[in-house]
């Protein structure tokens, strides 16, 4: 068992060996993080289902973080990604935020972001494309600023994908669970801690080639003005956990350090359960023989396969890429999951470092699109590994789905030279909106540095 721990300027590494839910190895893994504001560090980890550790740091601060591929740098505002078995650390998503604290990925690996100031929610893709340092992607609530400062347009040039009404937001989740009707299956939850104090809730929906949202009634909201829900997620039996920070104070420094008024003893946790379902029998992980955990990779619950995932991240690459290539010939090409399951095959590929292209050109050609758009993301990763990537790039930028034709637009932007331009260009033979012009400009921008 491992925990990463954010002690600014580090990240720490710290190891159970003897299972007793005691740290007995403590490793300092990344260091170079800014310390310039607290309120602005590191938070939101959160595991992507390729193996890839997301965290994000607000604005104010400006780091440079070593690693065996060199100096990384990322100034006011961004999210991270670091992947263990590669040792490789980047910047995911180098976009205009003020302090982005959520972060959440959908049953077909595409994430959403949270920035808690604003209060403004972000998919991810277009925002995520390289752009390196000091660029950043304009359109966050930085950008506003900034704009307004230099007497310029302060206009957003990237959209929310669904209209906020209110602010600040302290964290995010999307329902997976069999313990909730099936019309709320994919509804993204929020936190607020000060405007409405409580979790809202938002219909998603696919849309051209990205997703839009739409606010529905609250999951709960309360009146007590010292109740601060600051994270929300589901837990193992399909409940929803719900973390409450419960202080009468809030904010930077409106109120002294010491004022008595601050509350630091009475955080809660509360668990919200449906009045008349039944709660799910949480799946046995911890321990399981690896044939088993890849029969956990099919349960219709998001945190079930996310938590089976860093198990089998925990064992031996060599073990669980053997029983994986069993696993993928046992599975049955008639049920109607059988892509996905595929894309769970390859996401446990990536966590592991080990390149399939075999599998990695049957999801390219896949009939869902959304397993198609999901291996266009693992191609982004696997570029330098993969040594036919542009021929793949140019045949998702042809895709008859505008999601992956975005996807791979977005993967065109870790490549260089003019075949690289006239490889994103390419999409304008197709239907544009608004996320694939975006995305489009900002891959060009890249390639024009």
């Amino acid at each position: 068992m491992a925990a990463y721990i954010a002690e600014q300027p580090d990240i720490l590494v710290a190891r159970d060996t003897d299972g007793d839910d005691k740290a007995d190895d403590v490793v300092r893994k990344l260091f170079g993080f800014d310390t310039a504001d607290s309120h602005h560090g590191i938070s939101a980890f959160e595991w992507g289902p390729g193996g890839n550790l997301y965290f994000q740091e607000g604005t104010f601060k400006f780091s440079q973080v070593e690693s065996p591929y060199g100096l990384t740098r990322l100034g006011e505002a961004g999210i991270w990604n670091y992947h263990p078995k590669s040792e490789k650390l980047g910047v995911f998503s180098n976009f205009a935020f003020a302090n982005p604290w959520g972060h959440v990925f959908d049953r077909w690996g595409q994430n959403f972001i949270g920035d808690a100031s604003p209060g403004n929610s972000y998919w991810a893709a277009p925002i995520s494309g390289r752009i390196d340092y000091p660029l950043k992607h304009p359109g966050g609530s930085q950008h506003r600023r900034v704009a307004e400062m230099a007497g310029g347009d302060p206009k957003y040039s990237f959209p929310t994908f669904y209209p906020k009404r209110t602010r600040p937001l302290s964290g995010c989740a999307m329902i997976s669970s069999r313990h909730f009707p099936p019309e709320m299956q994919g509804n993204f939850l929020v936190t607020n801690v000060i405007g409405d104090r409580g979790i809202l809730n938002h219909e998603v929906r696919e849309e051209g080639s990205g997703f839009v949202g739409k606010e529905i009634e609250p999951l709960l909201m309360c009146d007590d003005g010292n109740f601060r829900p600051v994270d929300v997620q589901i837990a193992p039996d399909g409940s929803i956990y719900l973390v409450d920070w419960h202080n009468a104070l809030i904010g930077h420094l409106q109120h002294n350090l010491r004022d008595p008024s601050r509350d630091k003893s009475h955080g809660r946790i509360w668990r919200v359960k449906h009045k008349t379902r039944p709660l799910l029998q949480p799946a046995k992980i911890s321990g399981e023989p690896i044939p088993a955990l890849l029969e956990l990779l099919k349960v219709p619950e998001d945190r079930t396969r996310y938590r089976v995932r860093r198990e089998l991240a925990s064992r031996d690459s060599d073990e669980v890429v053997g029983a994986l290539q069993t696993w993928i010939g046992s599975l049955d090409a008639s049920d109607e999951n059988y892509e996905h399951q595929l894309t769970e095959a390859l996401w446990v590929h990536q966590t592991h470092n080990r390149v399939n292209e075999e599998l990695l050109g049957q999801l390219l050609n896949a009939k869902d699109h959304r397993a198609r758009a999901a291996a266009t993301r693992v191609l982004s990763f696997w570029i330098d590994a993969v040594p036919n990537h542009a021929d793949l790039i140019a045949q998702c930028i042809a895709d008859e789905h505008p999601r992956v034709r975005l996807e791979g637009v977005r993967a065109v932007s870790f490549l260089s030279g003019d075949d690289a331009v006239e490889l994103a260009l390419g999409v304008l033979e197709y239907d544009m909106d608004d996320y694939l012009q975006y995305t489009l400009d900002e891959t060009m921008r890249r390639l024009e540095q």
